[in-house]
């Protein structure tokens, strides 16, 4: 009987031991932690687990941002309308500069070559279409300007004092027009211009510089804008220039490249005959060359849907 007792005594204390442990947190020795296979759904954290996150997307409706445009607003507002109405439209004035060659009074079939020229330089002139040229300062003139290479062939005078050589032409003079025309430096230094100048009087013009160093200028009394372009001689630049009411725009090679909104105060041309006229300056003493193709003007105020 006692025997019992005490093996009930020592159980009882053997279930109070293992209770104490187990609210101690203190495992048996004998205990040992179980293995848990890894689950297969979760990814291996990344040393970095918390510095990365994926920001929620913003509601379209909370932010707008418009797409870039192709070209700047003022080619749809300003000048698309205006080049599409010349589609398939035959300019009002152009001119290649083909050689027409006079000898005694005949026109000839076709122009001499250089080597046969000097047989027929007595008596052999070559029509031009109406282009002189005029040297600022000098009191003669005009003069028929050179055709050469069927271009139309920009030399500037030698000397000390005269270095603007201006090439015109009457039927250029027009208030609102698209002029088009191919153009190309020759024999010139870095700093010699070819100038595109079209005046409305005496004092006020709106010009075009276009620099053998690869620089442009766009300008007028009103305002001025310059920037750089891709050029390398001998290759053509195609230029197109449009000028309708206090508005105007410059093309390189049928790019966008620049637009005046007020570049001239009202759609007026001078009355002097070399009010619309082309230009090559070159610093004194010194001799520059350009030429100039493919002339197309169209007259704008022969489209009255432009406005």
């Amino acid at each position: 009987m006692r025997r019992t007792q005490f093996s009930k005594y020592l159980l009882n204390l053997l279930g109070v031991v293992l209770l104490v442990s187990a609210c101690s947190g203190e495992a048996p020795s004998t205990v040992q932690p179980v293995e848990m296979d890894p689950d297969p759904f979760l990814e291996e954290p990344t040393a970095t687990p918390f510095t990365e996150y994926e920001a929620l997307p913003t509601p379209p409706v909370l932010i707008h941002t418009p797409e870039a445009l192709p070209y700047p607003e003022w080619v749809t507002d300003f000048s698309d309308p205006i080049l599409a109405k010349l589609v398939n439209r035959r300019p009002d004035f152009q001119d290649d500069f083909k050689l027409v060659c006079i000898y005694n009074s005949q026109r000839l079939d076709s122009c001499p070559t250089e080597d046969e020229m000097p047989n027929f330089i007595d008596d052999l002139s070559v029509l031009n279409q109406g282009w002189f040229y005029r040297i600022p300062g000098l009191r003669s003139g005009p003069f028929y300007s050179d055709l050469k290479y069927e271009t139309l062939f920009l030399t500037s005078p030698k000397g000390k004092t005269d270095k603007d050589l201006m090439v015109y032409n009457p039927y250029l003079m027009r208030e609102n027009f698209v002029l088009s025309f191919d153009f190309q430096f020759k024999e010139t230094e870095p700093e010699d211009i070819v100038r595109f100048q079209f005046s409305q009087t005496k004092e006020q013009s709106v010009n075009l510089d276009l620099v053998k160093n690869k620089s442009w200028s766009f300008y007028s009394a009103f305002q001025t804008n310059s920037g750089v372009f891709d050029y390398f001689p001998p290759e053509l630049i195609h230029i197109t220039i449009i000028m309708l009411g206090r508005e105007c725009a410059v093309y390189f090679n049928d790019v966008p490249l620049d637009y005046l909104s007020d570049c001239r105060s009202a759609p007026v041309v001078g009355s002097f005959p070399w009010a619309v006229s082309f230009h090559v300056i070159a610093a004194p003493g010194r001799v520059a060359t350009a030429a100039i193709d493919n002339v197309k003007l169209w007259d704008l105020d022969k489209i009255p849907s432009l406005r």
